[in-house]
């Protein structure tokens, strides 16, 4: 799937929003987040059958297990959209990613983020927080080219 031409201007703006948007279940959550971002730069939704699907944790959390776990769901995902899966380190600026974002390794810790316009972090909201926090590329699971 190919990115819009001038997919890093628009990525650049829905960034420097989401760094000011608060927490929200099925607005600014680990699923929607990376699903936005693939829309904002190629202009498809990942994210198409699970919007307005839910509005509260219990919600995103059923979707999650009724898809087999949270790697299951960002797998069945990406591929709905024809995303090719690469090794973690060789994903790009842009790329989204399923990563640990618990350093204790607890598999619970799963979430989705998006690299950022350096190739070199990771970014993702958390939960009860405002805007995105950053995340080391090493903490990547699974990574999927976008373009």
């Amino acid at each position: 799937m190919p990115k819009k031409i001038g997919w890093e201007t628009r990525l650049d703006a829905f960034l420097r929003e989401r760094r000011r948007m608060p927490f929200s279940w099925q607005h600014h959550d680990c699923c929607m987040f990376p699903a936005d971002a693939i829309k904002v730069m190629s202009g498809v939704d990942a994210a198409e059958r699970y919007r307005l699907k839910y509005s509260k944790e219990i919600g995103a959390r059923r979707i999650v297990i009724l898809a087999g776990g949270m790697e299951a769901l960002a797998m069945q995902s990406m591929a709905a959209i024809g995303l090719e899966e690469v090794p973690p380190l060789k994903a790009q600026r842009g790329d989204p990613v399923l990563f640990n974002c618990r350093t204790d390794g607890d598999p619970d810790g799963l979430s989705g983020g998006i690299l950022d316009l350096s190739g070199r972090r990771i970014l993702a909201p958390v939960v009860d927080s405002v805007g995105l926090k950053e995340f080391p590329v090493t903490a990547a699971i699974r990574a999927w080219r976008l373009g």
